[in-house]
């Protein structure tokens, strides 16, 4: 049965560009945005840093690990070391984002 109040998260795979034309696929857990608050959210965007636009939408990760291999938690610090390390990984973040609240799918 449709529920008519959306689940406050869910989880989307991204995939991160990385150097030399590969990607690498990050499970994000999302906060829901109802349409008012994706609009005010979107209109504020451009005057944010990467990291803090991100934190704004993700509320965890799965699949980003450490030089040391260990899983790494979702914080502020991990989130600013992907966006400065990984140039196409916001953009990467916010269209997924975005296409998956919105319900608009990529066309095979």
């Amino acid at each position: 049965m449709f529920q008519l109040e959306p689940n406050p998260t869910f989880t989307a795979p991204v995939a991160i560009p990385l150097p030399g034309g590969e990607t690498a696929t990050i499970d994000f857990t999302f906060a829901h945005m109802g349409r008012k608050a994706l609009q005010e959210f979107l209109a504020a965007v451009k005057d944010l840093p990467d990291g803090e636009a991100i934190r704004k939408i993700v509320t965890g990760w799965n699949g980003v690990a450490g030089s040391d291999g260990e899983q790494l938690r979702c914080t502020a610090e991990n989130i600013a070391a992907l966006v400065d390390g990984y140039h196409g990984a916001a953009l990467a973040i916010l269209q997924v984002y975005i296409r998956e609240l919105t319900g608009q799918r990529v066309k095979n």
